[in-house]
């Protein structure tokens, strides 16, 4: 387990992970703390150009892997890890929250006896460009095709003020041979509000908002019907404003269901000759063709398509067989 220490705002006591025995055996009551296996701090506070950072609302994803034999996703013993390094502002003016400088993000290796670091805590805001740690979501994903895919997480950011409009989905992938990471893209999804309407209709002390959405990756079950390629989704789930309703304030918050593809199934070529041939894996030493949208059908891409740096992407939303909303609460 994960989670940040303290009692004040910001919370100063740093973030922390533990191991704890949740099996049938072991002792109760007053002796519980004995299935604490072992306890760490992952991250504190920092000073910096004069300025003073604690780390705060630590999060884990699960790293899943294809089981040969199976050919499903089965979890491993490692963890994406990702906190923010925060400067608080709640006690001076009662701002809101405080300032995100860093995102700290890390793949750790957690087993019964102790954790080691497989990435050390490598701060990722360069790299994720306008990324808001303020009820940031996160998921883990996996990116490209399915002869090729890599691992990563997805990180969904809302708005301040209701939604209204698109939220942004950032991909961020992990190479395990070299250890770093990188941008796959920010991709258009349906409205979260992360705070506002929370805030004032949900019963949260003073200016706290919380963040109401979900993530799941998960193997798309309508793979190979009607020409569909997609092999993984990852499914949000957003409370929002709608666009349409943005100006009145008596109608709440919207729910939605939103999908994105992550993996595709690699695309067959035909070789000179005739027959056919999967597509190689990224790196593979050859490059793919283009499919006449300026974009190659690569292992690295985001479900195949081409991913950019761009509030759209390759795509928006996609819809397979699902509401684009599920109720309107009025």
């Amino acid at each position: 387990m994960t989670w940040t220490e303290g009692n004040t705002q910001p919370q100063r006591d740093g973030t922390w992970m533990a191991a704890i025995n949740i099996g049938d055996t072991g002792p109760n009551g007053e002796g519980a703390q004995g299935r604490l296996l072992w306890k760490k701090q992952i991250d504190g506070r920092k000073t910096a150009d004069g300025v003073t950072t604690y780390s705060m609302r630590a999060k884990q994803a699960r790293i899943m892997k294809v089981d040969t034999a199976s050919g499903k996703m089965v979890p491993t013993d490692m963890l994406f890890f990702e906190a923010g390094d925060l400067k608080g502002n709640n006690n001076t003016n009662n701002g809101k929250g405080g300032t995100y400088y860093h995102s700290q993000v890390a793949v750790i290796e957690a087993t019964a006896t102790g954790m080691r670091y497989v990435t050390p805590l490598t701060d990722v805001g360069g790299t994720l460009t306008g990324l808001d740690g303020t009820h940031l979501g996160m998921q883990f994903s996996m990116y490209g095709t399915t002869n090729a895919m890599t691992p990563g997480l997805m990180l969904l950011g809302g708005s301040h003020t209701g939604g209204g409009a698109a939220a942004q989905a950032r991909a961020l992938t992990w190479d395990a041979a070299t250890g770093k990471f990188a941008d796959g893209g920010t991709f258009n999804i349906a409205p979260y509000d992360r705070h506002l309407y929370p805030n004032y209709l949900g019963n949260n002390p003073g200016n706290q908002g919380r963040n109401y959405s979900d993530m799941h990756f998960l193997a798309n079950p309508y793979v190979g019907m009607n020409g569909n390629t997609d092999s993984y989704l990852m499914v949000f789930s957003t409370t929002g404003k709608d666009p349409s309703e943005m100006t009145d304030p008596t109608i709440k918050l919207t729910g939605f269901i939103s999908v994105l593809p992550v993996v595709s199934n690699p695309k067959q070529v035909t070789p000179p000759g005739g027959g056919s041939s999967t597509e190689p894996p990224s790196g593979g030493g050859t490059t793919p063709p283009d499919d006449g949208t300026g974009s190659s059908d690569s292992g690295s891409a985001l479900g195949g398509c081409s991913a950019t740096n761009t509030s759209g992407g390759a795509l928006t939303m996609f819809l397979i067989g699902l509401a684009a909303f599920i109720r309107r609460r009025r």
